[in-house]
């Protein structure tokens, strides 16, 4: 009794020692927290778990340990005014001080896509670890460290919230903790929904958090008492398939595992399942075996190991495979011919199986040296025979992709992937380079190039000859890339891969607008000299002036309508004439210019 007492007195005393000890410290020395996010993302997705709050949880795949989390925080975009930021980030383990983090990364940031956006710092599991080394003496390394932190049920953490101008930068006021930085807020007039994001920054981090474990295995039917039961079959070990981890979102909350893994499927290639089971702590032993392909499990604190055990066997199906495919060349030239050695295999099974077999060079399909067809052949394999085919092909003006198949015909009426354990290894895929170099022609704009868009081979030093042609309305401009020329005929040596490209311009014409004379009246557009791409319409208006009236279109337009339409395929111009708009003259019969006489009654 005397010995424990003494023993808490002495920790007591370390404690108040550290504690003493604490002075404030130079954010500089404190580790630097970085944004975890690349792009901020709208403040409407920023996690908001019920168990974990802000922050997200992140385990090694492979030892299933704590690495890392995530704490995330929003903001509203602004440049002037009183805000507040987060210029520390600190945790509070058991009976230890503050520990604190450099979070200027953080306090410098604010939204630049949306108007209120969030973003996320990473807390590294080893900086705490590390913390706690420093800070207690009795704590030598990491694996004591962490033995002392998950001692614990939770941590405390939250940030140091400043307040201040944004126009001058002078802090206003801070607080670290959660009332405190409420009253902060409501002392400045933050409106309530800032006061509720703030409080979101002070939170506890549970570390009992349970776990589900699920693996997966690969197993084989066995004659011994040994491995699991299941319908009156024992199955030993093969090999573990992989594994995979629940996080629980705490003690007392349902967690399925389903067999299958989401992303890992071709794990299972040539597997299928067979049972699941289902691993409680302290015994482990592996118990409830059923056909269930999801099994549900709730882990509490007492069973809080919980691993749940999917089986798979092997399928019993044939195991084809394309063995060998030889092109008997390293490169091919268009025109020559090459004899290459195609080889196909039953690799596994109990019995001759039917298999249909493929072979083809650029999707044709190829044939022996003496014409017999290779493609589409249906043949029967013996266990462990091997069918080996000579076959023969032409080099073309590109690469040759020679590819070969080989499938079980039967079930019919299944995927031809579904009929084979191992559909891997079904398909011989190769590629044989077209002998010399690449020249790939390109095009901007309407026009024709000799050769023509594409890819071409030629051998190595050959010169080609190169040509654009502009369609109507275009114009050819220059040559880019491997070669540069303003001359629509041209040529270029290939001595390496090359890429050149034709660029073509849509023509422009001039429109030239008179008015005749100018004192007689305007045109719209107004007289002058327009510039117009080859093919487009052009409206002119002409309007005479006050005396003068206009007549005709002249130039490259007519007709007497002060409204015409030029196309402009070409240079032109176009002359609005107007004559001046005498009065009528007087009628010689009446030179007084009275008229004929009223008769009054």
């Amino acid at each position: 009794m005397i010995s424990t007492l003494r023993k808490a007195v002495g920790f007591l005393l370390i404690i108040l020692l550290l504690l003493a000890s604490v002075s404030e410290a130079d954010a500089s020395s404190f580790p630097k927290l970085s944004l975890t996010l690349d792009e901020e993302i709208r403040a409407e997705e920023v996690v908001e778990d019920p168990v974990l709050g802000r922050i997200s949880l992140s385990y090694n795949p492979g030892t299933g340990r704590l690495d890392f989390f995530d704490f995330y925080i929003t903001a509203t975009r602004a440049v002037t005014g009183i805000r507040y930021h987060t210029p520390l980030l600190w945790i509070k383990v058991g009976n230890y001080p503050k520990f604190y983090f450099d979070a200027q990364a953080l306090a410098n940031w604010q939204p630049t896509r949306y108007d209120s956006a969030g973003q996320a710092v990473r807390v590294w599991i080893n900086d705490i670890l590390n913390y706690i080394i420093r800070t207690d003496p009795s704590v030598n390394d990491e694996t004591e460290a962490a033995a002392v932190l998950f001692s614990h049920d939770k941590f405390d953490l939250g940030f140091k919230v400043e307040v201040y101008n944004a126009g001058t930068e002078d802090v206003l006021g801070s607080a670290e903790e959660k009332e405190q930085a409420e009253q902060l807020l409501r002392s400045m007039s933050f409106s309530e929904a800032h006061v509720q994001d703030v409080q979101k920054m002070f939170q506890s981090l549970p570390l009992l958090i349970p776990r589900v474990t699920v693996s997966y295995y690969e197993v084989k039917e066995h004659a011994g008492n040994w491995g699991i039961e299941y319908q009156g079959k024992r199955y030993e070990w093969v090999r573990n398939i992989t594994f995979d981890f629940i996080q629980s979102k705490g003690f007392g909350y349902p967690e399925t595992a389903k067999y299958m893994p989401a992303g890992k499927e071709s794990l299972f290639t040539g597997l299928e399942f067979l049972c699941s089971g289902i691993t409680y702590p302290p015994d482990q032993a592996t118990i409830e075996i059923t056909n269930e392909t999801s099994r549900t499990v709730t882990p509490t604190r007492e069973q809080s190991g919980i691993n749940v055990k999917f089986y798979f066997v092997k399928k019993n199906l044939p195991d084809f495979a394309v063995t060998d495919l030889i092109p008997g060349t390293d490169e091919t030239e268009p025109g020559k011919s090459y004899i290459g050695f195609v080889s196909y295999m039953l690799k596994e099974y109990d019995r001759p199986v039917e298999a249909r077999i493929t072979l083809t060079h650029n999707g044709y399909s190829l044939s022996t040296p003496e014409g017999e067809k290779i493609d589409g052949q249906v043949l029967t394999f013996n266990p462990g025979e091997t069918k080996t085919f000579s076959f023969k092909y032409t080099g073309q003006d590109k690469d040759s992709i020679l590819r070969a198949e080989i499938w079980p015909t039967e079930p019919s009426d299944q995927e031809k992937e579904s009929r084979d354990a191992y559909p891997e290894d079904n398909v011989l895929e190769i590629k044989v380079p077209r002998a010399g170099y690449k020249l790939t022609v390109l095009k901007v704009g309407q026009g024709t190039t000799e050769p023509p868009e594409g890819e071409h081979y030629y051998p190595a030093n050959e010169q080609v000859d190169l040509s654009a042609t502009p369609d109507p309305g275009w114009k050819f401009v220059r040559w880019e890339g491997d070669v540069s020329s303003t001359n629509p005929n041209t040529h270029i040596v290939m001595d390496s891969d090359k890429r050149v490209t034709a660029v073509f311009e849509k023509e422009k014409h001039t429109l030239t607008i008179r008015a005749n004379p100018n004192i007689g009246g305007n045109t719209n557009p107004a007289p002058g000299v327009y510039t117009f791409e080859h093919g487009e319409t052009v409206n002119v208006k002409a309007t005479p002036n006050p005396g003068w009236k206009f007549v005709r279109w002249t130039g490259n337009a007519s007709g007497t309508n002060p409204n015409t339409s030029v196309l402009m395929d070409r240079d032109k111009v176009v002359i609005a004439q107007f004559e001046q708009d005498f009065p009528a003259p007087m009628d010689p019969g009446d030179p007084g210019g009275i008229g004929e006489p009223i008769l009054l009654p």
